[in-house]
């Protein structure tokens, strides 16, 4: 539909440095000649070198499960610090305090 249309020449926009293509994939989805096998691939392919940096990282970041462990014990005691600040208050506030 229309709809997903819109959407998918939104998502180029983010993704797709090629203002020519975007444009060209706009004016056919005004004219109502998109084709959708043509637009698909090329945001696919876009959207795939976009995340493969942040892929990476993930990669090597999963390989240190130390480090991993550690992000995660300082996390958690950051949390609970914060959830304990925000239970006082609450408990000053409803009066259990």
């Amino acid at each position: 539909g229309s709809g997903g249309g819109q959407n998918l020449l939104y998502l180029l926009k983010e993704f797709v440095q090629d203002e020519k293509l975007i444009k060209k994939f706009e004016v056919d989805y005004q004219k109502g000649q998109l084709k959708y096998s043509e637009l698909k691939p090329v945001l696919a392919e876009s959207i795939i070198a976009f995340l493969n940096p942040i892929r990476k990282k993930r990669e090597e970041l999963l390989k240190d499960k130390k480090y991993i462990e550690k992000i995660l014990r300082l996390g958690a005691a950051k949390a609970s610090r914060i959830a304990d600040k925000n239970l006082s208050a609450i408990k000053k506030i409803i009066g259990l305090t």
